[in-house]
Formats: C-alpha cells, sequence, structure tokens
C-alpha cells in the first residue's frame, strides 16, 4: 500500500471507526487496531499495563523506551463532553468545566423526568388497566430514559475527536512510518485526558538525559506552538509560569489561541469541533525530527 493511501486509511478509521476511545471495550477494539497498525511497520512495539484509580490502563510503545534520546508521546483516550473552551495546562479547570458539564446533564434529565411523570399521571385514568396501550408505552419511555440516565450520570464521551486528539495519533504514525531514526521512541498513552500517571509511567522508564515531545491537538485550525528547554535553551521560566505552562524537561508541541487578557492557551468549542485537520501541521512535525 501506498503512504497517501495508507495515511487515508489511517485517517478514515481512526477518525470515525475508533474516533471514541473512552470505555474499556473502545479501547480495546482501538489498541487492537493500533497495535495491527504498527506491527505491520516495525517489530518493537509493546504493550505496558498500569493501574490508575482502580483502573487497568494501558500505554502503547514503540522503540526502545529505556534508551532513547528522545520520546514522542500523546494520549489516546477520548475526553468527557465539557462546558465551554479546551484550556491547555489547566487541569483543574478543565475538570471543573467538565464537573458542570456532568451535573447539568443529570438536573436536566431529573427535570425531565419529573414533568414527563406529572404529564402521565394527569393524563391516565384511574380505572386503567395496568396493561393498557399508554401504561405500556410509558414503562418503555420510562426504560428509554433511565438507560440515558445512566450514561449520563458516568458522562458523555466526547464523540468529536478529530482534533483532540486523533490528530495527534495520526501525526505519530506518520512519524513512526517515515523516520528511521533509532534514538527516537513512541508513546501512546493512556488517561492522559485525566492526569499524567500515564506520562510518569514512561518517564520511570526512560534515562535521565531523555527528552520528551509530548502532542496535544496537532491539526487544529490554530497556530501550531513549541514550549519546553529543547526548543529554547534560554527559555524564561518565570514567564511560562505566569501562563500556566508546567516546569518540567517536558516539551510541548500543540496548536492553540491565546487569550488576550489572560494570555492563557485555548482552543474553542468550534476549533474542537471540527471535522478537518491541518495536516501541514503534521508535515512541520515531522520536518523538526527529520
Amino acid at each position: 500500500m501506498q503512504k497517501d493511501e495508507k495515511f487515508q486509511d489511517w485517517l478514515f478509521r481512526y477518525s470515525f471507526v475508533y474516533r471514541t476511545r473512552r470505555t474499556k471495550k473502545n479501547k480495546q477494539r482501538f489498541l487492537s487496531a493500533l497495535f495491527t497498525d504498527l506491527y505491520a511497520i516495525r517489530e518493537d512495539v509493546n504493550v505496558v499495563a498500569y493501574n490508575y484509580a482502580n483502573y487497568h490502563s494501558r500505554n502503547v510503545y514503540v522503540g526502545d523506551i529505556e534508551n532513547a534520546d528522545k520520546i514522542i508521546c500523546t494520549y489516546y483516550d477520548t475526553p468527557l463532553k465539557h462546558i465551554g473552551k479546551y484550556r491547555f495546562f489547566d487541569r483543574k479547570g478543565q475538570r471543573n468545566q467538565t464537573l458542570f458539564s456532568l451535573i447539568l446533564g443529570i438536573v436536566l434529565l431529573i427535570s425531565a423526568g419529573i414533568i414527563g411523570t406529572v404529564i402521565y399521571m394527569r393524563s391516565s385514568r384511574s380505572d386503567m388497566a395496568f396493561f393498557s396501550t399508554q401504561t405500556i408505552l410509558f414503562a418503555c419511555l420510562f426504560g428509554i430514559y433511565f438507560y440515558f440516565f445512566g450514561k449520563t450520570a458516568r458522562g458523555l464521551s466526547n464523540k468529536q475527536t478529530a482534533v483532540r486528539n486523533t490528530s495527534s495519533i495520526l501525526t505519530m504514525l506518520k512519524m513512526i512510518d517515515r523516520l528511521e531514526d533509532p534514538s527516537i521512541a513512541y508513546a501512546f498513552i493512556d488517561e492522559g485526558c485525566y492526569g499524567d500517571e500515564g506520562l510518569q509511567v514512561i518517564r520511570d522508564s526512560a534515562k535521565k538525559t531523555c527528552q520528551f515531545f509530548f502532542l496535544d491537538s496537532v491539526g487544529a485550525n490554530a497556530p501550531l506552538r513549541y514550549e519546553g528547554n529543547y526548543f529554547s535553551e534560554k527559555e524564561d521560566q518565570t514567564a511560562n509560569n505566569k501562563k500556566g505552562l508546567p516546569v518540567n524537561r517536558i516539551n510541548y508541541i500543540y496548536s492553540a489561541r491565546v487569550d488576550e487578557q489572560t494570555h492563557a492557551y485555548y482552543l474553542s468549542k468550534k476549533d474542537l469541533k471540527r471535522k478537518s485537520m491541518d495536516l501541514g501541521h503534521m508535515e512541520e512535525i515531522l520536518e523538526l525530527f527529520s
């Protein structure tokens, strides 16, 4: 298969067939497809399991993680629906937005359930048979209601994942396919939407001088940004603190806009809902490591 055809195949499958990667079943289907695609390129592919918040998580590694000079990584799990913008480097703010969306959904469903019950009680007759058409229909509607209530209570997955974070996954697949540098390793991280546990597992295995490059939403229709000591040896860490950037040896590559008032990095809901990706950003990142 030609490289362009291979990429178009990845683009279709990971943007549509495997776009949701949150539940155990979703992730298993995705990992099976990812492992097959990676193993078709090279054989040094490994799956490493670890426990995170009583959940059995899995990272996928390509290359020699322990001896690599550079490790390029991104998260593959799907975020929950949330209210407002996606704010980079603001875990607490993002968690609050997700929690607000969850509570709002539950409140709306409870209100709808109460209204539906009141309407049924007012419209039903006292002498209505237990197995009447109206009663059976109402029971079916309530069954559907509690099904959706259960899904909402657990949190709804964001199904618009082309930008966050399928674009970063595709960028890494493209790099693995094209680059033949044994000093570079790759890691697809589980639970990256919610914390850094998966990333910490990799850091514990890598050598101390290794440079990490974390990709996030690189295909967004926003400026591609580079942050970290690798890109600027004289980086002003104080300035980074004001921006909310974590101070460590991890470098970040991401597409984002800048809030003119707070100078924080973000992507709007419109950015996140885009079904297309900026493929030029992928080529720019490829060129950086070539």
